[in-house]
């Protein structure tokens, strides 16, 4: 599957997108939000290998998210175990790979840190944002189409790259949205990051669907007829 460039201004209408899918279920979303900061500030508090777990934990939490955005778009209802999705059934292996690339980044910033504390914080931008650009459109594509990871990561950078000036637009919407989150007494961030993660399902709709996101959604993963394990090729 080809992604396309799509306009500068297309991220109002994910955070639209997103907004309305999260009006249909506000407090299964809200409860995710409160699992994925709960287990997030818990799993920084250890040194080092803390945000690598969080790190990894990201892209577990994308999937959910967007699992349940996807579940709304083709009638179907979110429910709070759509978070734990990607950790479960047959794309948990090769999401993996995907997961593996920021938890390496935190592990390798988290030692440096340790030594080298100027050297990792003038680093740790730029290596955030190239993970981010290599991982955003990888973790759908590899969920929902099935991908192989490594091709979907290495195409991931470049719809990234085709897409910029949209992608730097909804990084500016998710930044007011944690601002606008955090001012109304860290309530808003229940609303906030739910936001985040479902616009991101529509910005992967977006580029990769012809006609855009409102075209009708692809089959969703079927469940694993037993344990999870590496689909064949891996």
């Amino acid at each position: 599957m080809s992604f396309r460039t799509v306009d500068a201004g297309r991220p109002v209408e994910w955070i639209k997108s997103a907004f309305a899918a999260f009006m249909k279920a506000p407090l299964p979303f809200i409860v995710m939000a409160v699992v994925v900061i709960a287990i997030g500030f818990v799993a920084n508090m250890i040194p080092v290998l803390g945000p690598a777990i969080a790190g990894a934990l990201s892209v577990y939490w994308v999937v959910g998210f967007q699992r349940a955005a996807h579940k709304i778009e083709s009638g179907g209802t979110a429910e709070i175990g759509d978070l734990f999705a990607g950790l479960s059934g047959d794309r948990m292996v090769p999401l993996a790979y995907v997961a593996a690339v920021p938890a390496a980044v935190n592990l390798v910033f988290g030692l440096l840190g340790l030594g080298m504390p100027i050297i990792a914080g003038l680093l740790s931008l730029p290596a955030t944002i190239l993970v981010w650009l290599v991982i955003y459109f990888a973790v759908p594509r590899v969920y929902f189409d099935r991908a192989e990871p490594i091709a979907a990561m290495q195409q991931s950078l470049q719809a990234s790259l085709a897409n910029i000036l949209p992608l730097i637009v909804v990084t500016v919407l998710n930044i007011l949205l944690l601002i606008a989150g955090t001012l109304a007494l860290l309530i808003g961030l229940l609303v906030a990051l739910p936001l985040m993660f479902l616009g991101s399902y529509f910005g992967y709709r977006d580029v990769y669907r012809a006609g855009g996101y409102a075209a009708a959604p692809g089959p969703m993963p079927p469940p694993p007829p037993g344990p999870p394990g590496p689909p064949p090729g891996y």
